[in-house]
């Protein structure tokens, strides 16, 4: 579409208007892997949105830069809604240093085609963060022990032994889904990921770990606006 100065308001996804227009701009952060953050930049136009995700690699770098609908703060939520905070937000706190992966997602600007999602993938990129070693050999020692959401009872032992079981069926986003029905009987920790397996049938999921504490065990929910649930220890 071509930009038509006053009268164009800058409803073109190409607009030049855009870049000198009053769009507001707001950001909130997710902290993640116990020490590391995800920075999510909104760009709101007159009805769609333009979003960066920032990570640390060595330094503040863009690692997703693309168009959606979705208005991530009207519902996006860490564990409940409101729990996340926003704030005002200008394009020059956005870091010019680009990731490969921010630039082939550049390619759907350019098409003009929009991600939308209600979650995924606004929040695919942890795993471009480097492994902290020191964090994550922590992490390994509090992740032992017995663990519940209230449904899936876990106990992580050493030795990769697991005690599981659960009240009612877990549904696709628990941790602890048991797959054709055998229930997991191993388990690992390795680069945030706790793979669940059962040994004798060699099925089982795998779930990524969003933090881990003396209390608290994060993982992603996989559906809309939430993006942690918890399981306590016990």
């Amino acid at each position: 579409m071509l930009c038509h100065g006053e009268n164009c308001r800058g409803r073109s996804i190409h607009c030049c208007c855009n870049s000198i227009s009053k769009i507001s701009m707001r950001t909130t952060t997710i902290n993640v892997h116990n020490n590391q953050q995800i920075e999510i930049f909104i760009k709101k136009h007159e009805n769609w949105f333009e979003l960066w995700q920032v990570g640390k690699i060595k330094q503040r770098i863009v690692i997703e830069h693309y168009l959606t609908h979705d208005d991530l703060e009207s519902y996006l939520a860490y564990a409940k809604f409101g729990d996340l905070i926003w704030r005002d937000a200008s394009h020059e706190e956005i870091p010019t240093e680009k990731h490969q992966n921010a630039i082939e997602y550049e390619e759907t600007i350019k098409a003009g085609r929009f991600i939308d999602s209600q979650l995924s993938p606004h929040l695919d990129t942890t795993g471009f963060l480097p492994i902290d070693r020191k964090a994550l050999n922590t992490a390994k020692r509090l992740i032992l022990g017995k663990w519940t959401d209230g449904n899936v009872t876990l106990s992580l032992e050493p030795n990769h032994k697991l005690q599981w079981s659960c009240l009612n069926k877990p549904n696709l986003h628990k941790l602890g889904e048991n797959i054709s029905g055998h229930a997991p009987d191993w388990w690992d920790f390795a680069r945030w990921q706790l793979p669940l397996w059962n040994t004798e049938h060699r099925c089982g999921v795998r779930a990524s770990i969003l933090h881990v504490d003396d209390q608290e065990l994060h993982f992603p929910t996989g559906g809309a606006g939430i993006i942690a649930r918890f399981c306590r220890r016990c």
